[in-house]
């Protein structure tokens, strides 16, 4: 297939196709693409000065025409893209793999790019990075650290044995991250670069309690309130309670904030009885928008923060009708007029309404919400119900609407039309 595409078509590759065929193991692939680099070099220089030449002419139309709105000629926005510097596909960090907060490596810091041996070593392909290595290709401390993170020992291995690039601290943060205690246990043992607070902290938050023990009995870099606070919003409850007895750094709000937003209502009852932390509104608001009765009737009853509006207009939006009744029934914050108007605009039948509530079930085609409010409420409507199911074409809408008397007031003065009857 590349052959056919190379013979057939004249736009070259980037280097995203090395790296990718690289990350895929596809050595054959990754060889093709290395013998016919430096034609495709000059595939890529033809079509850089072709960009230039777009671009005169670009600059030579703008002063012909001074950007008259009457000349409707085609503009051509890549012409522009010569004036650029030439920025390679880069790749970083596998989101699947590795969590944002390493983002701040030097790989992003340096601006270094990834070539296919760091990215062959990040997914373990060895014999794509031996063949690689001796090809002469460059790598950075990324190889390894992703190597050893993701689990590749014999990479890593390999790696160590062969180049001299290193590995950073990264390496075991990645590795305590995804829970793999025995490449920890051999980094600690074999290798002197160590690990960070992030070591311990996402290994709690992704329930990996044994790799958090080992970290705390064999490494002195500890971990911050995030250890908790993470394996609180995840539901790990047994990390939270072995943190909490072999840990001072205890956590922050967060953890019974986030563990209510997940519906985590043993941790949120262990937080609240055993470790007697504190919340915020949020725990509250966060649970009633996710559906999570049980944990809001918790808090209701056993704690003093309470909720916002935010708490019934979220849950309402969402359609979580049985915890607007329940926080209308034994709450007295209630809500503003978004509560209804977002549970009507997504389809969602209520119990309390303005006159926008109609209006935006119609222009989303909810035919039964529609006949409801107005069957139920008294609020009324304007005649932007009528334009809006329009719009967009909900036929059975605007029957229904143009059935009712006080529709055709509407779309005469735009007052609000009353459909009580």
């Amino acid at each position: 297939m590349l052959a056919y595409l190379h013979a057939h078509t004249s736009e070259g590759w980037s280097v995203m196709a090395m790296n990718e065929a690289a990350g895929y193991g596809h050595l054959s692939c990754v060889q093709w693409l290395h013998a016919n680099k430096d034609h495709n070099a000059a595939l890529l220089k033809e079509g850089e000065n072709d960009l230039e030449n777009d671009a005169a002419k670009a600059v030579l139309l703008e002063e012909l025409f001074g950007g008259d709105d009457e000349y409707d000629e085609p503009f051509d926005e890549t012409a522009f893209t010569s004036e650029l510097p030439y920025i390679p596909d880069l790749e970083f960090i596998d989101e699947e793999h590795f969590d944002r907060a390493h983002l701040d490596h030097d790989v992003v810091e340096d601006k270094v790019m990834l070539g296919p041996l760091d990215i062959a070593a990040s997914k373990g392909q060895l014999a794509v990075v031996q063949w690689l290595h001796g090809a002469g290709y460059p790598c950075t401390t990324y190889a390894m650290d992703s190597a050893v993170g993701n689990g590749h020992l014999e990479c890593f291995k390999w790696l160590a044995a062969h180049r001299a690039e290193g590995c950073t601290t990264l390496g075991m943060d990645v590795a305590a991250e995804n829970g793999h205690l025995e490449i920890v246990r051999y980094l600690h043992e074999h290798r002197a670069e160590g690990c960070t607070y992030d070591a311990m902290n996402h290994a709690a938050r992704n329930g990996h309690l044994d790799v958090v023990a080992f970290l705390h009995a064999y490494r002195r870099e500890g971990c911050t309130t995030a250890a908790i606070d993470g394996a609180a919003e995840n539901g790990h409850l047994e990390v939270v309670q072995w943190l909490f007895r072999h840990r001072e750094e205890g956590c922050t709000t967060e953890a019974m904030d986030k563990a209510a937003s997940k519906g985590h209502l043993d941790v949120v009852r262990w937080l609240h009885f055993d470790a007697h932390q504190q919340c915020t509104t949020c725990a509250m608001d966060c649970a009633a928008e996710n559906g999570h009765l049980e944990v809001v009737q918790f808090l209701h009853e056993q704690r003093s923060e309470g909720c916002t509006t935010e708490a019934m207009d979220t849950a309402a939006f969402q359609g979580h009708l049985e915890v607007v009744q329940w926080l209308h029934a034994h709450r007295t914050e209630g809500c503003t007029e978004h509560a209804i108007d977002g549970a009507a605009e997504n389809g969602h039948l209520a119990v309390r309404c303005t006159v926008h509530a109609i209006d935006r079930a119609a222009g989303n085609g909810y035919l039964a919400t529609v006949q409801w409010l107005v069957e139920h409420r008294d609020e009324g409507f304007t005649g932007a119900a009528y334009e809006q199911a329009d719009d967009y074409g909900y036929n059975n809408v605007i029957q229904y609407l143009t059935s009712l008397q006080e529709a055709e007031d509407a779309l005469e003065d735009e007052d609000i039309v009353n459909t009580t009857y």
